[in-house]
């Protein structure tokens, strides 16, 4: 199997199991919390108020969605996004020191999600009330994992961009 046809393997199921989050259970977990945000989709982050008051409306049946099949999907979603990612690098980047500062920020991105959703999961199934110092934590990875992530794909969405526009002009 050729690189090109292994790369378009991993980036459909990428986007297969992306989509399964965001348009399954993803909104389950919300429907369940009284229409409260997912702890992984936060951007900015939460407060220990927030994680708090998150806990409190999630349903058990949210709960066993997020524990379930959301940490399944969440288990190979960070490694299939950095697999992407990091063949697009391999394919777009010429200059050998930006490809390695783009793969370095792929592989903390995977890292930190990693992360964040070990600490989101002792959240879920923490008894009694949530620290702040726990709560800020999490919410501490999760902004890193979208920071670490946000400008890699920045700069291959641009770069995908021009070669596509240098492709239309020769």
């Amino acid at each position: 199997m050729s690189r090109r046809v292994a790369w378009w393997i991993v980036f459909l199921t990428t986007v297969a199991v992306y989509m399964t989050m965001l348009l399954g259970t993803l909104p389950a977990i919300s429907a369940e919390a009284g229409g409260l945000l997912p702890l992984d989709v936060r951007l900015m982050g939460y407060t220990g108020d927030e994680v708090r008051r998150f806990l409190a409306e999630l349903s058990d049946a949210g709960r066993g969605v997020y524990l379930g099949l959301q940490r399944k999907l969440d288990i190979v979603f960070p490694l299939l996004l950095g697999s992407t990612l990091a063949g697009l690098i391999q394919a777009l980047v010429e200059n050998r020191v930006l490809r390695i500062v783009l793969g370095a920020a792929v592989l903390f991105h995977v890292l930190a999600d990693y992360t964040e959703n070990y600490l989101v999961a002792g959240l879920l199934v923490h008894i009694g009330p949530v620290t702040d110092r726990a709560a800020a934590t999490a919410s501490w990875t999760t902004q890193v994992k979208y920071l670490s992530v946000s400008g890699v794909i920045l700069y291959l969405s641009s770069a995908l961009a021009l070669a596509g526009w240098r492709r239309v002009r020769a």
